[in-house]
């Protein structure tokens, strides 16, 4: 061994990019055994022995040049020399240690580094102390800015074969790689390059661009690494997440911990609550305390959370104020909760339930199980116990497993359970006289029946005959252009004609303003008897004949009024009301009605030019219209009048009342024999039933980011504003017998905000189904169809206000505490009594208390009358609460007074603790619920007259109902799709020249414009040409007269428009002619938002990053630098009602029935400054290009071949043998058909849809894609972008692609979006023209 070549590699100061002293030594020994030495343009230096092959294979071996380090970036007053560093340097390195500094010239200063540091003890400045007292001492030395700083420590031998220094990371492969060259002897077969690699510790620099440069074959990278046999032991922080309801999810981590020998184990978040007993005499705590103790006189106490000591109760983390509140696995008096048996010393673990086979596991490390501990166990039917028994004979050494089976008896198709119990023989010497001296307790489903058990009896739905009321208000819209021919846009939402319910009389007003007094005038009125408007119509146009020859500057009021044929409700017949429509109400300057000329009258001057006035003073004028002696059809407008009805739907008969309110599609009131059974909408109580993604928070939630977040704050919005539910249609009755009505209702769930659009291609979609029947029986069927931009939803569930005289709860299922998927020790299946105060869970913020498995809940008053909860469908978990999930509500005892109790039943329901995406690898399955899923649940409300007859009605079935269908996976053979993760932010499964990947959207052809700077109007400009429709991007005109902003879409080129052309200022997109830049008009910053051109004001949403192709400089992406989205052809634009339709098309100037000549009259326009467009552009996510689609190739048997559509390619699962090890690993491979050379692949796949998303799963390997989470080391840039300066928490989460067993893990479920499903499609809503300045003409 060459040990002086090896330190003398050490020794040498080599920083990125600074790296001349070890770059000489490698070119002083290897230049003369290479063909050819060259470098890189960063500054690696390559040494090439050349093949004799005719074609030889590209073989490279690298080894950086650099290490850690530092640079000058700073000297002081006082002369310390201020560092930056270069590479991940320890911050246990950074004190007093001893450095040098190298100069421009090559001289070296030593000096002393040290750190300062922030409150917190983090490292804040580094510093070297170089022994002067002043900046020009520093700079005498010829020490400056940008100078290497490097460890001044020297190699030694410390032994034999053992050599200790500075940088090893990576002189030892420098070292290597020397002497290998030096080893090769006379000619070789292929091409051998020897690199070393320039700034591989600021990211791997030199490596990609060596690589770049030699595209080699075959690459060997030498590097240390960290010696294997040593394992770091590891302790979980806080893995107790479930905070705020004391657990979830703790078997899995305890699970994690057994089966990784490094970690020793977990803390606990909270072992006991954090609570305490105060006076609620808060003026006189003392007194109370001294006098009344809680001991005697607990009524006068109230629990108190720590949180409530502080300053925390009111933090907005609420995280952190959740730490602070009733979360511990212990009471606050050291009673067991439920999870606290998750961790027991014996544990018991199902092998197969159904035949009685279990596992019991002795994780003490030093104590037998022999004759210290009992297993009992209950076998039941239902809740009741058929069988008990005990497990003998079992002896256990310390650590040992042995398998039991339970003999159950005879059982049934039925519901049977078997409960589990260990105890301790004896009470050990540290237990209290009252403890139970349970180990571990679990209740296990034997039959595996998620439906309740039905008894074959149909439930009584018989009664007398309905009666329908409604009235809900028509709309009716219009514009000046459209209302100057008569065109009014009326929307009837009720199931009548509209003419059978209202009678139409309208009018023009019109006031001359020649007239010496003008005074407004009825110029024509008339009535509508028959307006063809059928129910349920939407934005019909009617045609009022308003054969109007306007006076020139005349001032004009169109109004229409609704009268009642009949009365309706508590309207009388023959209310009215109006709608009025004038210049003001419109928007515009008037209304362009046809100019008769001849009606404008001629003025009297005299002999100076003057117009003359009368003896009156009045202006004298000559023909024209005069104002008449006498008006005979004067206007007044009324002194007051009818305000327009509120709107309702009524279904009544002798025993049932429910109302409906037709704008939301809730239940706003519902009584059976004179008892409420929901609580009358009021501000505070919402009706129902609603459709919920957002329950009452878990401390699991808060952790996984999915509440007091932004996913958090989306989903609450369906529930909270009854208007973030888009219905879709109005709310229709279909009467399916006279005691039987149906109503089917659709939502629509924006994942953006609506107000200006909706981006209807990302919408989900909410139906509901209610049967009505005639003795207050309410079926609710519920279909969920996801998008995955709607956020991760907590819960599927609906959420009713029950009626605050409904306080006693009783519910066979689960219980008696709050269980989950992921929470379910010490609970069993069985009939249960409560309260609603009682089940309103007492936490400082609102958490916890679901019930799950449940067959039926009931909801009684005092006199036993109410209603029972049931399904015929599947189990559900409910949840009773005084608030609602949304509310901030501290304590629950705060809100017990509230008239309504706010129920929810819950078909989905997400384990207390599910975590984040990391913790998802390793929790239970059934604890989430993905992004993008498609369920469907169904309940009804049954009326009952005593609490015993809950089980009775809930056994029965119900046959006529209606059902809320979800659409299901549907994979189309020869159609392409592209697979998004749902786990793996969203990614997609992507190919490209380095290999299969996951990767967010390339973009395609609707996000591609191609630069045309030859056709430019000017030398500075560029045209836009979208490889989507081959047409330029256009703006309207370069008229600004009466507007803010001018509309943007498409147009073949037109050489003499001008305003083609674009040019780029301050990283704004100008349109030549106008001066105005491509802003997002709206000031909406989601997907779909309008863009338009705006005068600039500097605004960062008309600011905007071009970003060539790296193939072709001449086709970009153009980012807008505010929202970060992309511009985008829109594939369809819809409109929320006919009159936005109407206005977009004046804005765009496509109505073909719009006189220009009549604009012209009123303002002035020059048609040659504007130009036919078609289409329109929008903003968005970056979509996935061909090498991210993927078409399903038909393999027969229900099985495909999944093909790229870039590189026509196969996903495939190919065996691979290490040359070393021997071991075969099965690796996920791009598969080329057409290659005869390839070895062979697994390409043949089969899908299986889990709730509308896809598991994809290799036939031959049954081995399932799966998107993968590891752990990277930040690059220098990321670490100062997140400010972390500890190289130990400089870690990120990145998602790669793999495979693995399919276990039904989000990770292993993937989103498949067709053509179809990647639309742009935006439905322009309320606020699209929100600032556009609309021409008022």
């Amino acid at each position: 061994m060459n040990s002086e070549l090896l330190k003398e590699l050490s020794n040498a100061d080599s920083v990125a990019s600074v790296e001349d002293e070890v770059r000489s030594i490698l070119y002083r020994e290897l230049a003369k055994y290479s063909d050819e030495v060259f470098s890189d343009r960063l500054g690696s230096i390559i040494f090439h022995k050349k093949g004799t092959s005719p074609n030889p294979l590209k073989i490279m071996f690298c080894a950086h040049i650099d290490e850690v380090g530092f640079m000058v970036r700073h000297i002081s007053d006082i002369g310390f020399v201020y560092l930056v560093a270069l590479g991940s340097v320890l911050n246990k390195s950074k004190e007093m240690q001893m450095v040098r500094i190298t100069t421009q010239d090559g001289k070296k200063v030593e000096g002393l580094l040290n750190v300062t540091k922030d409150s917190n003890g983090n490292v804040k400045e580094m510093y070297v102390d170089i022994g002067v007292d002043s900046a020009d001492e520093v700079k005498a030395l010829g020490i400056d800015v940008g100078d290497m700083v490097c460890f001044a420590s020297e190699a030694r031998q410390i032994q034999d074969k053992v050599i200790a220094g500075k940088a090893m990371d990576d002189r030892t492969g420098c070292y290597v790689m020397i002497e290998a060259m030096k080893r090769i002897h006379g000619d070789v077969e292929n091409d051998i390059y020897f690199v070393g690699t320039s700034s591989e510790e600021v990211g791997v620099r030199g490596g990609k661009t060596a690589t770049h440069l030699i595209d080699p074959d075959i690459v060997f990278a030498l590097d240390v690494a960290n010696n294997p046999e040593i394992t770091k032991p590891i302790i979980i922080q806080d893995f107790d997440m479930g905070l705020l309801s004391s657990g979830g999810s703790i078997d899995s981590y305890i699970n994690i911990i057994k089966s990784h020998s490094n970690i020793m184990g977990g803390f606990f978040a909270n072992w006991a609550d954090m609570a305490i007993y105060v006076p609620k005499d808060s003026a006189n705590k003392v007194e109370t305390i001294q006098n009344n103790p809680y001991e005697t006189n607990p009524d006068l106490y109230e629990l108190q959370y720590a949180a409530s000591w502080g300053d925390y109760e009111n933090d907005s983390d609420a995280v952190k104020t959740s730490k602070y509140s009733l979360n511990g696995l212990l009471n606050a008096d050291r009673t067991m909760q439920s999870d606290a048996y998750a961790y027991a010393s014996i544990y018991v673990s199902p092998i197969d339930i159904a035949v009685g086979k279990f596992q019991v596991s002795n994780r003490n490390c030093f104590t037998a199980f022999e004759n210290n501990y009992l297993i009992e166990y209950e076998v039941f039917n239902g809740s009741q116990s058929i069988k008990k028994g005990m497990v003998e004979g079992l002896t256990l050494s310390p650590g040992e497993s042995k398998e039991i089976s339970i003999d159950y008896g005879t059982i049934g198709t039925a519901e049977y359970y078997v409960s589990i119990t260990v105890k301790y023989m004896n009470k050990p010497v540290w237990a209290t006289d009252d403890y139970d001296l349970i180990v571990f307790d679990k209740q296990y489903d034997i039959t595996g029946n998620t439906v309740p058990v039905k008894s074959g009896a149909e439930t009584s739905t018989s009664g007398d005959a309905f009666t329908i009321t409604e009235f809900v208000a028509p709309t009716i819209e219009t514009m000046n252009s459209e209302l100057a021919k008569g065109n009014v846009f009326v929307s009837n939402p009720m199931s009548s004609n509209f003419s059978d319910v209202f009678s139409l009389y309208y009018e023009v007003i019109e006031t001359n303003t020649f007239w010496s007094s003008p005074k407004p005038i009825i110029y024509l009125s008339g009535t509508i008897e028959n307006t063809g408007i059928g129910p349920y119509a939407d934005g019909v146009i009617l045609n009022l004949p308003l054969d109007v020859k306007a006076v020139e500057d005349g001032v004009y009021q169109v109004n229409i009024v609704l009268t009642t044929k009949y009365a309706i409700g508590d309207i009388p017949a023959g209310y009215s009301w109006r709608y009025v429509f004038t210049p003001a109400t419109l928007g515009a300057e008037g209304i362009p009605f046809e100019i008769d000329y001849s009606r404008t009258p001629t003025a009297v001057y005299d002999d100076d030019g003057n117009q003359m006035r009368d003896e009156n003073g009045n202006l004298m004028w000559e023909e024209g219209d005069p104002m008449p002696a006498v008006i005979d059809n004067p206007y007044h407008e009324p002194e007051s009048e009818n305000e327009i009805p509120t709107s309702f739907i009524e279904l009544s008969n002798s025993r049932v009342h429910i109302n409906i309110n037709p704008e939301t599609g809730l239940i706003t009131s519902f009584t059976v024999d004179g008892v409420d059974i929901f609580e009358s909408t009021n501000e505070q109580n919402r009706g129902g039933p609603i459709g919920s993604l957002y329950r009452t928070p878990t401390g699991g939630d808060y952790v996984a980011g999915l509440a007091g977040s932004e996913n958090g704050d989306a989903l609450k919005k369906f529930g909270m504003d009854p208007t973030a539910m888009k219905l879709m249609h109005d709310v229709s009755l279909e009467k399916v017998a006279s005691d039987h009505y149906r109503i089917t209702l659709q939502y629509s769930l924006p994942s953006t905000d609506t107000s200006v659009a909706s981006a209807t291609s990302k919408n989900s979609m909410y139906t509901v189904v209610y049967d009505i029947y005639a003795n207050g029986v309410l079926n609710v069927s519920c279909a969920f169809d996801l998008a995955a931009e709607s956020g991760i939803p907590t819960q599927l569930a609906n959420i009713m206000t029950l009626s605050g005289n409904l306080k006693d709860v009783s519910w066979y299922g689960r219980g008696p505490g709050e269980t989950y998927s992921d929470k379910l020790y010490n609970s069993r299946i069985g009939q249960y009594s409560s309260s609603v105060d009682a089940l309103s869970t007492e936490y400082l913020m609102p958490s916890g208390g679901d019930r799950s498995s449940t067959s039926w809940v009931s909801f009684t008053n005092s006199d036993g009358k109410g209603v029972v909860v049931t399904s015929d469908t599947s189990k559900f978990a409910f949840n009773v609460s005084k608030s609602y999930p949304w509310e901030d509500i501290r304590y629950s005892r705060d809100v017990l007074s509230r008239s309504g109790t706010v129920v929810n039943i819950i078909g989905m329901q997400r384990g207390a603790n599910a975590g984040s995406a990391a913790d998802q690898t390793y929790l239970l399955n059934n604890a989430t619920i993905e992004a993008g899923t498609k369920y469907q649940f169904s309940y009804r409300i049954v009326p009952i007259n005593n609490v015993s007859e809950a089980a009775t009605r809930s056994a029965e079935t119900l046959k006529s109902a209606g059902v809320a269908n979800v659409s299901r996976l549907n994979i189309t053979a020869g159609n392409s799709y592209a697979l998004q993760s749902i786990f793996g932010d969203k990614q997609y499964v992507s190919t490209s020249s380095t290999g299969l990947s996951l990767a967010s959207g390339y973009g395609n052809n609707h996000q591609i414009f191609k630069m045309d700077t030859a056709n430019a109007a000017q030398s500075n400009g560029f045209l836009l040409q979208s490889l989507a429709n081959n047409l330029y991007l256009t703006g309207v005109g370069i008229s600004t007269d009466n507007k803010d902003s001018i509309e943007v879409g498409f147009a073949p080129y037109n050489k003499s428009a001008t305003w083609q052309t674009w040019t780029k200022n301050n990283n704004e997109l100008t349109a030549v002619g106008s001066g105005y830049s491509l802003t997002l008009a709206s000031g909406s910053m989601d997907p779909g938002a309008r863009l338009a051109l705006m005068i600039s004001m500097n605004l960062g949403t008309a600011a905007w990053t071009i970003e060539p192709d790296l193939d072709d400089e001449t086709l970009v992406k153009i980012k807008n630098n505010a929202s970060g989205l992309y511009l985008t052809v829109v594939n369809n634009l819809s409109y929320k009602n006919a009159l936005l339709q109407a206005l977009d098309q004046r804005e765009f100037n496509n109505a073909p029935d719009t006189d220009w000549n009549v604009y012209s009259a009123l303002g002035g326009i020059d048609n040659s400054r504007f130009i036919q467009t078609s289409g329109h552009i929008t903003q968005w996510d970056l979509l996935p290009s061909d090498s991210q689609m993927w078409t399903f190739e038909n393999a027969g048997n229900g099985l495909y071949r999944i093909k790229n559509n870039a590189n026509g390619t196969y996903l495939g699962i190919r065996e691979v043998q290490n040359s070393v090890t021997k071991v075969i690993t099965k690796t996920l491979v791009e598969f080329n058909a057409n290659n005869v050379d390839e070895d062979p692949a697994s390409i043949i796949w089969a899908i299986r849809d889990v709730g509308g998303l896809a598991s994809i799963i290799n036939t031959d390997y049954n081995l399932a894609l799966e998107a993968q989470l590891v752990r990277t080391k930040m690059t220098d840039e990321e670490k100062l972008r997140a400010n972390i300066t500890d190289d130990e928490l400089a870690f990120k989460n990145v998602y790669v692609l793999g495979i693995n067993s399919w276990k039904n893990a989000s990770s292993q479920k993937w989103n498949l979006k067709s053509n179809e499903n990647l639309q742009v499609n935006v439905q322009a809503q309320a606020d699209w023209f929100k600032n556009a300045g609309i021409d008022k003409k």
